[in-house]
């Protein structure tokens, strides 16, 4: 019997692109249909924007320790995304890849912009720092996602959001399976599907 299960990830898990409201992305993201359907309590700490160091972070030092639950349902995010501690609260910044889109530089110097005194010491971060650092560091992460949930015998689902990622992932979000909004998130439909194929997974290993 199902009776909790952990979600983390970024906007695609957020619910990004789904309707109006804030209480629209909680109503029709795929965590709620997957919870609907076991008739449980939806557990949804996803952020947009989010870093995979913030999703490791909160695995292992959430106050909702990993054993409490069933299943842990994660998503990581693009490679280049950290995050760090200004003294009071932790930060998001994202690098831009070659790929990066233009309103996803844009927002990475909104980003900067904010970060007042900080911005030279991000662009030097970003200078200083290739590709092999990244990958690196996504290869760390997922090891440690992976061994943490296993150390506790909570079952994984392993989400990604692009399939040119070097890590195997149990599905993407870019996959042709699943409808998207017009800036690449699942939309209303998506996350319907995202829901169907995540029931079938864990009725399946039920």
């Amino acid at each position: 019997m199902i009776s909790k299960i952990y979600f983390d990830g970024g906007s695609d898990m957020h619910g990004a692109e789904l309707g109006t409201t804030w209480e629209d992305k909680k109503r029709l993201r795929f965590s709620r249909l997957v919870c609907d359907h076991f008739g449980i309590k939806d557990y949804n700490i996803s952020q947009g924007g989010s870093g995979n160091h913030r999703i490791v972070r909160q695995l292992l030092l959430n106050e909702r320790h990993i054993s409490e639950f069933d299943y842990a349902i994660i998503q990581m995010t693009p490679r280049w995304r950290t995050e760090y501690h200004n003294g009071k609260r932790w930060e998001r910044v994202m690098v831009p890849s070659k790929k990066c889109k233009p309103a996803s530089k844009l927002w990475l110097e909104n980003t900067l912009a904010s970060q007042k005194n900080d911005r030279d010491f991000w662009r030097n971060y970003f200078r200083v720092h290739g590709d092999e650092f990244f990958l690196s560091n996504e290869r760390m992460y997922q090891v440690a996602i992976q061994s943490h949930c296993k150390a506790y015998n909570v079952p994984l689902i392993m989400l990604g959001r692009a399939q040119s990622s070097d890590l195997e992932f149990d599905f993407c979000f870019d996959e042709s399976w699943i409808s998207k909004a017009p800036d690449g998130h699942p939309n209303e439909e998506g996350h319907k599907q995202i829901a169907d194929r995540i029931i079938g997974m864990l009725t399946t290993h039920k």
